[in-house]
């Protein structure tokens, strides 16, 4: 039996979560670990440089913890003049081990797996067309680009 493909909006498919705005006073040495911006790069988690809160900050902010197979996605960064590594829309599922928080303008997708397969939507958000289709819809500010929430739930090359 063959299927068609079928062409969706993201938040047919997947719902977001936005990341907390952590204070500068919240950081500390060494306790729960934070995934910034810097740590999401096409396709892949970097754990160099990780920041860290308490353990009581850790708690209170529990609704940001990250959750095994979300797709991580970076709403600031570059156009496509600066590295791949440093634009916005970067995509990589999330796959470590352990508790992690999420931090502002990092957003997790969570498949809507009985409609599509997490590993394929993350391959696809990933790829290079998908990537450069998000920068095209990014908003400039400060030399910076960003995409919204609105932006994420009507991406429309799926």
């Amino acid at each position: 039996m063959m299927s068609e493909w079928q062409t969706v909006v993201l938040g047919d498919i997947a719902t977001l979560r936005n990341g907390y705005a952590f204070k500068s006073s919240d950081f500390v040495e060494h306790g729960v670990p934070i995934i910034k911006i810097k740590n999401v790069k096409p396709n892949r988690i970097n754990l160099d440089n990780l920041s860290y809160v308490s353990e009581e900050v850790a708690e209170s902010t529990a609704k940001h913890e990250i959750q095994s197979d979300e797709i991580l996605l970076t709403m600031s960064g570059n156009r496509a003049d600066g590295s791949p590594e440093s634009w916005v829309g970067k995509a990589a599922k999330f796959r470590v081990p352990g508790r992690f928080l999420l931090n502002q303008r990092v957003s997790a997708l969570r498949a809507k797996e009985e409609i599509v397969d997490v590993d394929f939507l993350a391959y696809h958000l990933s790829s290079w067309d998908t990537q450069l289709a998000l920068i095209t819809q990014a908003n400039s500010s400060g030399g910076q680009a960003n995409i919204s929430p609105d932006t994420v739930f009507m991406f429309e090359r799926l």
